[in-house]
């Protein structure tokens, strides 16, 4: 009979420390992660409180839709507000316009954080305009982004 309570109490012992030891494992593996998603990684506060984004791949991302040249991305937040403008330039020698676009703001691991619309009327060759996007939420940390005609 003593025989079984100690296998018993050995048998809980274990159990009690293989539980620990994940614990403890579990713990360091949930603390990289969070590390990993620094919510401010790719964030520069100005003085009014603007969050801008300072990723080098959206800050040096170009995109040519229809001869269109999509630079000077910027990305930001302000008051719980995403606001992303691009410069489109035209470089075609006919006016082009009329086109929808999807902007896909990505994070580190190429996942799509948002997608947001966006629209070009017409722009006259040689002409630069500017077009925006919004969202309500924030998400200026993106590490990324594309550009596609919809």
């Amino acid at each position: 009979m003593n025989k079984k309570k100690y296998l018993w109490i050995i048998g809980i012992l274990l159990v009690f420390i293989f539980l620990v030891g994940i614990d403890f494992v579990l713990k360091d593996i949930w603390q990289k992660d969070i590390q990993e998603d620094d919510p401010n990684e790719f964030i520069k506060t100005q003085q009014n409180g603007e969050r801008e984004n300072i990723s080098e791949k959206i800050k040096n991302a170009k995109f040519e839709i229809e001869g269109l040249e999509f630079t000077n991305i910027k990305l930001s937040e302000l008051a719980g507000k995403t606001n992303l403008t691009v410069d489109v330039y035209n470089g075609n020698s006919e006016s082009k316009g009329d086109i929808e676009l999807r902007n896909i703001l990505l994070d580190k691991n190429g996942n799509v954080i948002l997608e947001m619309g966006s629209y070009i009327g017409n722009i006259e060759p040689g002409q630069t305009v500017q077009i925006s996007s919004s969202a309500t939420l924030d998400y200026a940390n993106a590490y990324d982004i594309l550009i596609e005609k919809k």
